[in-house]
C-alpha cells in the first residue's frame, strides 16, 4: 500500500469508494467517462460493486486490488469501475440479476466483466486468492 493517491476515487462522495483511492488499480466511478474510455480503448470493464459495511468487500480489496501484480493486469486489460451499492442500488440490482443468471450466485462483493457498452459476460462474488489471478487472466484474453 502507498500513501499517495493513485486513482480518481479520492474525490468520490462515497466513503466506500474513497477507501480504495490508495489502490494501484486505476478505478473509475460509474459514469459516461468510464464507458467512453472502454469503447475508445476497446477494453472490457471490470465492475466491482460493494459497500462500506461489507466484510468480504474489504477482504477482496485487500487481497486483490492492493496487489501490484493483479493491478497491473487490470490496468492494462480492463477499465476498472467501482460502485457503492448503497449510493447506486439501481446499478447493483441490474448487475446482481445478471451475475446471478450467469453464475447462479449473487451478493457482495459483486465482480462482473462487461463489454465496453455495459453488457455482462461473466461474473461472481468473492473470488478467493487461489482463483482470483486465474479468473482475471482468463477474462483478459
Amino acid at each position: 500500500m502507498t500513501t499517495q493517491t493513485s486513482n480518481s476515487l479520492s474525490t468520490a462522495s462515497s466513503a466506500y469508494l474513497r477507501s480504495a483511492m490508495h489502490q494501484p488499480v486505476q478505478w473509475h466511478e460509474w459514469g459516461e467517462e468510464a464507458f467512453a474510455t472502454a469503447q475508445r480503448e476497446n477494453k472490457p470493464i471490470l465492475l466491482d460493486i460493494g459497500a462500506v459495511w461489507c466484510h468480504w468487500c474489504h477482504v477482496m480489496d485487500r487481497e486483490s486490488y492492493d496487489d501490484a501484480e493483479l493491478a497491473q493486469i487490470v490496468n492494462e486489460r480492463f477499465i476498472a469501475v467501482k460502485v457503492d451499492r448503497d449510493e447506486r442500488p439501481d446499478i447493483d440490482s441490474r448487475y446482481q440479476a445478471a451475475v446471478s443468471a450467469i453464475s447462479g450466485q449473487g451478493g457482495w462483493p459483486l465482480t462482473a466483466f462487461l463489454t465496453p457498452d455495459g453488457k455482462p459476460f461473466y461474473g461472481g462474488t468473492y473470488f478467493p486468492p487461489s482463483e482470483r489471478m486465474h479468473t482475471i487472466k482468463k477474462m483478459a484474453r
